[in-house]
């Protein structure tokens, strides 16, 4: 007979560190205490069957890692494919696009790509959502200036959104509705301008796609979203060294982000609501294309520390109160246990 024991972050971190394996629980028989593997991991990322959507094969990869494979094969995150979309939608003026640009340390370098080897003039938009901070701000300011290209803020409100993702166990990431709403900026600022092409700090498949998959309006469709990063491939150690030494500053900010306040309780809530962190997925991307190892991947996902400072800033800027997760449901159950 067997039983399920869900395994608390530092036990998780614990079996990874021995065995590699990114499990969230493991069967143990209550006849003899052996314990095994209940999920199959995938060996290239960190996502294992447990997981909405994933599925690992006899050959022990999953399907994401397997249709990205079989996507690279045929071209598909080539760096002339990205050449040519730039060439395609360009504009003739200046500035001839618009860089999506959070203040962070992948727009930072998306930003230092377009300058220096794409020879292009973006206009950088940042888009705050609320939560980034004064000092993100004024740094993308200042490195915007130092490398020649205007930069204009736009505000959307996700506040609502965000209260209603952390006080509830539903699992929306009010990420989702930011990212919608920056996208509908985007576009607004190519059509005021004439422009169709949008350079993006993402770092994961698609190479581009066109703005209306996030804005679900269909005269957005002829401006599309570019991706230099997937292009490039620099590791994430080389994509820091080099925006350093442009000029870019690291404010440090708790959870896998380098710009925005809020990522982090998000990341805290629905790790204590489901067990995982919410942006597995995201990182085990990035895994896959080869910006980091999945050691240094595991290390993304893993329940982020809020401080107290942190957690009033946001709490401020939401109007409710949030209560620190120092132990979640999992690992009260296993206490008790």
């Amino acid at each position: 007979m067997l039983g399920i024991l869900n395994l608390s972050p530092e036990q998780r971190a614990e079996l990874f560190d021995r065995t590699g394996m990114p499990l969230r629980r493991i069967g143990i028989n209550v006849l003899n205490g052996a314990a095994s593997a209940v999920d199959r991991c995938c060996r290239r990322c960190l996502l294992a069957d447990d997981l909405p959507g994933v599925t690992v094969g006899p050959d022990g990869i999953c399907n994401y890692c397997a249709e990205f494979e079989a996507e690279s094969a045929c071209g598909f995150y080539a760096p002339q494919r990205l050449l040519e979309l730039v060439k395609t939608y360009r504009g003739n003026g200046s500035p001839d696009s618009v860089l999506a640009f959070s203040g962070g340390k992948d727009s930072a370098l998306t930003l230092l790509l377009a300058v220096k080897e794409l020879n292009l003039k973006p206009l950088a938009v940042l888009v705050d959502n609320g939560f980034i901070p004064d000092e993100v701000k004024e740094n993308g300011r200042a490195f915007c200036g130092r490398h020649g290209v205007e930069m204009v803020v736009e505000k959307i409100d996700i506040r609502r959104v965000a209260r209603e993702s952390l006080q509830s166990t539903s699992g929306k990431i009010p990420c989702t509705a930011r990212i919608s709403g920056v996208f509908a900026i985007m576009a607004r600022a190519c059509r005021d301008r004439g422009l169709h092409l949008i350079l993006g700090g993402h770092r994961f498949p698609p190479l581009a796609y066109p703005v209306s998959a996030f804005t679900k309006k269909e005269k957005d469709a002829k401006f599309v979203c570019v991706s230099p990063l997937l292009a490039r491939r620099l590791s994430e150690a080389e994509q820091v060294t080099l925006i350093e030494e442009a000029g870019w500053r690291r404010v440090e900010i708790a959870g896998n982000t380098s710009n925005c306040k809020l990522i982090g309780l998000v990341e805290e809530h629905l790790y204590g609501s489901h067990g995982y962190n919410p942006h597995i997925f995201e990182v085990s991307k990035e895994v896959r294309v080869g910006f980091y190892s999945r050691a240094d991947g595991y290390k993304k996902i893993d329940r982020p520390r809020i401080n107290p400072e942190h957690r009033r800033w946001v709490e401020q800027r939401l109007g409710i109160d949030m209560p620190d997760k120092g132990e979640t449901a999992v690992d009260k159950e296993i206490t008790e246990l």
